[in-house]
C-alpha cells in the first residue's frame, strides 16, 4: 500500500515524466491501486484527476465496483461527475453495476447511475430506466427527497438512448400513474420526430389512454406530416381522444410561423378530411371533426395573411369562409350530411 501511496503522490510531480511512469505503475498494478486513484478526482487539481482519470478507464472492469462505490460521495466538489464520465468510458462493461446501482438503497447512487446509463446511451438499460422513472416520493418535504430527481436522471437518460426507447415508453402511457404517463410523454417528446412513427402507430391501439397520450404528444412534437393522422383521431370512440387531437392539431397550426409551413397544414389537413369523409361519410361525428377543420383552416389563412403584411409580401385576400352555405355549413355540426359535391370543392380549393 506504501507503494501506490507513493505513487500517488508522483502523479502530482511537476516533472511530466516522472508523472508519467507513475501512471503506468499504477495501471500496471490495477485494481488494488483504483481507491486512492479515485481520491484524486474532483479535487482543485484538474491536471491530477485528468491523470488519474486515465489510469483508471486503462485499469477498466476491474476499477468499476471501486468506482460505483465511489458514487456515494457527495462531500468532495465534482468527484461524483468524474466517477460518471469515467464509467461512461469505460461502457458497455460498466452496464450491468450501473443497472444494478438503480435499485440501490442510496439516492445519490441512483441519481448517478440514472446519469452514467444516460452517457453510455445503451438500449439494454432501457428497462430498468423505465423502473427508475417510476420511483416514488416518500418524503412530504420536496427539499429532502430526491424520488423526483432520479426520476429526472432517468427521463434524460432515455432521451440520450433516444430512438430504441421510443416503442417501451408508448407502452408506458398506458401506465396507471398519471405521473409516470406525464414522463413518457415528456421523453417521448424530446426525443421528437423518431417518435412519431410509433407514436401514429399507437391510434390503433385498443387502450384509449395511450391513444389520448400519442395525440398529445403529437401534438407538443409539432409534426406536420402527422396532421392526417391526428384528423382520423377526431373520429376516434373516446371522446377524451377526440379533444386530445383537436387540442394538438390547434397546437400544430399555433406555433407555425411560416407561410410555407401553414400552406403545408392546410394542405394535411384536407388530405385527412378527404380521408374520414370517406370512410365516415355518413357519421354523426363527421360534422364535428370537419367543423374542427374550417376553423383550424380559417385561423391557418388568417396567419398567412398576417404574416405576408408583415413582410410585404402580396398573396391575394384569402376568402373566409361564408356564412351561409359552402364549405362553412358543410362543416358546420348543425348540419349532420356533407354533400359530395362540397367536399369535392373543399379538396379541389385545397
Amino acid at each position: 500500500m506504501d507503494k501506490i501511496d507513493d505513487l500517488v503522490i508522483q502523479l502530482r510531480s511537476s516533472d511530466p515524466e516522472a508523472a508519467g511512469q507513475a501512471q503506468k505503475e499504477l495501471i500496471m498494478i490495477g485494481e488494488p491501486a483504483v481507491p486512492s486513484l479515485i481520491q484524486c478526482l474532483g479535487n482543485v487539481e484538474d491536471l491530477l484527476a485528468e491523470i488519474a482519470g486515465y489510469a483508471i478507464v486503462e485499469i477498466g472492469i476491474p476499477a468499476i465496483p471501486a468506482l460505483i462505490e465511489g458514487l456515494r460521495c457527495d462531500y468532495v466538489w465534482g468527484r461524483g461527475e468524474w466517477i460518471i464520465s469515467l464509467l461512461a468510458d469505460i461502457g458497455k462493461p460498466a452496464l450491468p453495476a450501473l443497472i444494478d446501482a438503480l435499485g440501490d438503497g442510496d439516492k445519490i447512487v441512483r441519481c448517478r447511475a440514472a446519469e452514467a446509463l444516460g452517457e453510455i446511451e445503451d438500449a439494454s438499460a432501457i428497462p430498468a430506466l423505465i423502473n427508475a422513472m417510476r420511483e416514488k416520493s416518500k418524503d412530504a418535504d420536496m427539499h429532502h427527497d430526491y424520488s423526483w430527481v432520479v426520476c429526472s436522471k432517468a427521463v434524460n437518460a432515455l432521451v440520450k438512448i433516444g430512438a430504441p426507447a421510443v416503442p417501451a415508453q408508448v407502452e408506458v402511457l398506458a401506465d396507471d400513474d398519471e405521473d409516470v404517463i406525464s414522463r413518457a410523454s415528456e421523453v417521448l417528446v424530446k426525443i421528437g420526430k423518431p417518435s412519431v412513427p410509433a407514436l401514429i402507430d399507437a391510434f390503433l391501439d385498443s387502450n384509449a389512454k395511450v391513444r389520448s397520450g400519442a395525440a398529445d404528444a403529437l401534438g407538443k412534437i409539432m409534426d406536420v406530416p402527422s396532421i392526417p393522422a391526428l384528423v382520423r383521431v377526431l373520429m376516434d370512440d373516446d371522446i377524451r381522444v377526440q379533444i386530445k387531437a383537436a387540442n394538438a392539431l390547434r397546437n400544430i397550426c399555433k406555433e407555425s410561423t411560416t407561410i410555407g409551413t401553414l400552406d403545408e397544414i392546410e394542405k394535411r389537413l384536407l388530405e385527412g378530411y378527404a380521408a374520414i369523409n370517406k370512410k365516415y361519410w355518413n357519421h354523426e361525428r363527421l360534422a364535428n371533426a370537419g367543423y374542427e377543420i374550417s376553423k383550424l383552416m380559417n385561423e391557418a389563412a388568417q396567419k398567412k395573411n398576417s404574416l405576408a403584411s408583415k413582410r410585404d409580401i402580396h398573396l391575394g385576400d384569402i376568402p373566409k369562409p361564408p356564412k351561409k352555405g359552402g364549405m362553412y355549413r358543410t362543416l358546420n355540426p348543425k348540419h349532420r350530411t356533407i354533400s359530395g359535391s362540397a367536399m369535392r370543392r373543399t379538396v379541389r380549393n385545397g
